[in-house]
């Protein structure tokens, strides 16, 4: 039987793959991730819910001390390949065809007088259900951490370029200028969102507990008659060992709505860094060529075109963001499907679907955090790009400024939609934007502005960006920085 372990290793000395390996197996995602999620690490949790368990059992008698501490030394003693043989090697001769069984059966030959006691009282969700939430807070954890670096790899940006002037696009249309620091300010708002959104979910997301086969404790009742412990009591001292608080109601497992919340989250994050993406994507097309992604060195993007810089990075970004939507739609569904007490249903999909949202995010994260860090602003590039656009950009402060009069406003603006359409022919012809000249030749227009007047209105183009660098610096100071000190619980 090849194991999740051996094949990491095979697929890493060898390229000779002989079984599907999933692309965030190696591809995406870090190994600090991964190994939240691996078969170890989640039997590990396995074994400190029964310790856990064990411990409380002991102290209302029902375990002994020797029983408790031979579960607790043997702890780390584990063997995923004899696990997994059990559960599904029908051919094993101690083959049980059940994931909890088969690792009872394991613990209980590595520590015998322990495994004597072993789940006492527990169906097989008291263990699962738990353990899934403490990956979950895990894995929350490295995610807050990578939204925190990349948040202050935006800070830096925002300040070093919150003065930078550069054209403004609404409808992909040359609109008014902004600066290039606002326009980070905004990927970096809805990701300062994000990190808000991701700690209340931290809080709200809770585990079973210890509430037996349909969430009413009474095996637990039954099992602690004579002690002086109550259910309550032997639930919360569990959950209190384990680090995680309990739901107040459950079912036999925990709330799906949880896993559907945390994968929304998720999906949050991706959505922020795939408008991002989308964008530096564009800005770094040929005809705007204003900005570029870092290149590692000796990366080829074409192996035709020796020329091309593509967008690696933000291609990446949204193209696993965009896998996040089908993930949360799976989770609506397994939430919206529990049957009673329980069903299947939601088992066999969220083995994939909920370590690979956070496998996904947390490459996305590393992505984005390494654009914009490493992202290349050309200055040269913005300038000639303003300058081709700046006096179409002008005709809103010229409106503003024919509007003062005793003028009729609809008539001013298409007469300067018929100037501007003048202009735009020549431009697109290869001449000299005309429009200021334009302008200044028109009968109308020269009765309420004189040449001087367009002169300065057309110079200043470049200052019309409103209060934009002072908002970068009250978002920095009053939103960003602070969520950035915020902490993990």
């Amino acid at each position: 039987m090849i194991l999740e372990d051996e094949r990491r290793s095979s697929a890493r000395s060898t390229f000779g793959f002989k079984t599907y390996e999933s692309p965030f197996t190696l591809r995406y995602g870090s190994d600090e991730m991964r190994q939240i999620w691996s078969q170890e690490n989640s039997w590990i949790k396995a074994r400190d819910v029964w310790i856990a368990v064990a411990g409380v059992q002991m102290e209302a008698g029902l375990v002994s001390r020797a029983e408790y501490q031979d579960l607790v030394d043997h702890r780390d003693e584990i063997d995923i390949e004899t696990i997994l043989r059990r559960e599904m090697d029908k051919e094993d001769p101690r083959y049980t065809g059940h994931d909890i069984v088969a690792g009872i059966s394991e613990f209980s030959d590595k520590a015998p007088l322990g495994g004597r006691i072993l789940h006492k009282g527990l169906t097989s969700e008291d263990v699962l259900s738990n353990v899934e939430i403490l990956l979950i807070h895990e894995s929350l954890n490295i995610v807050e951490d990578r939204l925190k670096i990349a948040l202050s790899g935006f800070a830096k940006r925002i300040e070093d370029h919150k003065d930078l002037v550069v054209v403004g696009f609404t409808h992909n249309q040359a609109a008014e200028p902004t600066t290039f620091g606002y326009r980070l300010a905004r990927y970096a708002q809805d990701l300062v969102v994000d990190l808000e959104s991701l700690r209340f979910l931290r809080g709200i997301v809770k585990g079973k507990g210890i509430k037996g086969a349909v969430g009413t404790s009474a095996s637990f009742e039954k099992l602690l008659e004579g002690t002086e412990m109550t259910a309550e009591d032997h639930e919360r001292k569990i959950m209190e060992r384990l680090g995680i608080p309990a739901v107040t109601i459950s079912g036999q497992t925990y709330p799906r709505k949880f896993t559907l919340m945390t994968v929304a989250t998720l999906a949050f994050i991706g959505q922020s860094c795939h408008q991002f993406a989308s964008d530096m994507k564009l800005l770094q097309a040929s005809p705007f060529d204003e900005v570029a992604e870092p290149r590692r060195r000796g990366q080829v993007s074409s192996s035709a075109m020796a020329h091309k810089e593509n967008p690696n990075n933000a291609e990446n970004i949204k193209s696993l963001a965009r896998g996040l939507i089908g993930k949360v739609v799976e989770a609506w569904i397994n939430a919206s499907e529990v049957t009673l007490e329980r069903g299947l249903e939601d088992s066999a999909g969220k083995r994939s679907y909920l370590p690979e949202a956070f496998l996904a995010v947390d490459e996305i994260l590393k992505r984005t955090d390494n654009i914009i860090r490493g992202l290349q602003v050309r200055e040269t590039s913005i300038a000639r790009n303003f300058r081709i656009f700046s006096p179409f950009m002008a005709t809103e402060t010229v409106l503003s400024h024919l509007s003062r009069g005793d003028v009729d406003r609809q008539e001013m603006h298409e007469l300067l939609r018929g100037k501007v359409t003048l202009a735009l022919d020549a431009v697109r012809n290869g001449d000299p934007n005309p429009l200021q000249q334009l302008l200044a030749e028109d009968e109308v227009i020269s009765k309420y502005l004189d040449p001087e007047e367009l002169e300065e209105l057309f110079s200043s183009v470049r200052d019309h960006v409103g209060d934009a660098p002072e908002r970068c610096e009250r978002f920095l100071k009053n939103e960003l920085y602070p969520a950035i000190n915020g902490g993990n619980n």
